[in-house]
């Protein structure tokens, strides 16, 4: 998909100055997980597309994002509806991807044209792709597992014979394959599809970037599932030290300029990855890390290390959202299973009524 950077240089008239606007909305809104905000903002960014009758590229990353959109808002007809109808126009024979416009037969200007058909036909690879990926993940919320998996597999193998095994965008499916694994129990599959993962972008990016920590994380989570609480803990840890540790400046320029087999695409996830790990104690993925070696500490009964990293993550998630949002509500009722198990009955029931005061306002 083409980032919003690049996207938002082929601007050339007021119609793509307001697509952009409502998309750049939308997205930033997404991303925070205001879905309702992105919604509007991202059907607005549609309309537009559609009216004034923008490139493909504006109506397929629009689309993209709010079908995911949809999917997270638990609207899983309108989502597929979506997917639908932009596998639709990906299978239009005059498809492509910018303009339409006259095609040189001869000279320079078919060589040119030679290779904008191979770009027509990456880009037509790559959005099938990603619409099948999105399928398959709203047949796994409509738990049919057998239909998700093939649509997976398909998606696999569309990005695999564009990209190779390392690509992002593999990756990306990839784990998507794992969390269906995960979820069917298979968790010797899960892990393997993990590995994989790691290996990919660890060769891909380096051992620092936040792609990395996210798939340690992830690791980790299915060791724990595993019964390999020695080795979940320690890429737990791992994690933590590559999200915390500061970002040197002269470093961070050697990243970006490090040459990559994906220099077209590699930029934007390099520098989204260090934008990541500069947000600090806000990282969702800093979070997430943290509330995976806290439930670690809690199964291996280490009760007081467990709390330490529950009141770590409740600060934050209070400063994040402040002290009323879901979010807070969700860490009060994880922090109170664990004072449970440790026998703290008293002060586990204060946190839960605490959480259901929350919840209240929020309905």
């Amino acid at each position: 998909m083409p980032s919003f950077a690049q996207l938002s240089q082929r601007l050339s008239s007021p119609d793509m100055w307001q697509w952009s606007a409502s998309y750049g909305r939308g997205t930033s809104a997404h991303s925070a997980g205001r879905l309702l905000e992105a919604e509007i903002n991202l059907r607005a960014a549609l309309k537009r597309a559609e009216d004034a009758h923008l490139t493909n590229d504006c109506r397929l990353s629009t689309m993209q994002c709010l079908a995911w959109t949809y999917r997270k808002l638990n609207r899983l007809d309108e989502a597929e509806t979506l997917c639908n109808s932009a596998l639709a126009i990906l299978d239009q024979p005059d498809f492509e991807i910018g303009k339409s416009g006259e095609i040189p037969t001869k000279g320079k200007g078919a060589r040119k044209n030679a290779r904008a058909e191979a770009k027509t036909s990456s880009d037509l690879k790559r959005w099938q792709a990603h619409f099948i990926n999105i399928l398959g993940s709203l047949r796994m919320a409509d738990m049919k597992m057998d239909e998700a998996r093939l649509l997976y597999e398909r998606a696999l193998d569309i990005e695999k014979e564009e990209y190779g095994d390392d690509h992002p965008s593999v990756t990306s499916v990839r784990d998507s394959l794992t969390a269906l694994a995960f979820f069917q129990n298979d968790f010797a599959k899960a892990a393997a599809l993990t590995q994989r993962s790691l290996a990919a972008n660890e060769k891909l990016f380096g051992s620092t970037h936040s792609a990395v920590a996210l798939t340690l994380q992830s690791l980790a989570f299915v060791y724990t599932k595993q019964d390999r609480l020695e080795e979940a803990e320690a890429l737990y840890k791992r994690g933590l030290t590559l999200l915390e540790a500061k970002i040197d400046a002269s470093a961070v320029a050697k990243e970006l300029l490090a040459p990559s087999r994906f220099d077209g695409d590699n930029l934007q996830w390099r520098s989204n990855g260090i934008f990541t790990r500069a947000l600090g104690e806000k990282n969702p993925i800093l979070i997430v890390t943290l509330q995976g070696l806290a439930e670690l500490y809690k199964l291996q009964k280490r009760y007081k290390e467990s709390e330490q990293l529950h009141k770590r993550i409740l600060s934050i998630q209070e400063q994040v959202h402040g002290q009323n949002h879901t979010i807070v509500a969700d860490e009060l009722e994880h922090y109170a299973e664990m004072l449970a198990a440790c026998g703290r009955e008293q002060e586990a029931r204060a946190l839960t009524e605490r959480a259901e005061k929350i919840r209240l306002v929020w309905q």
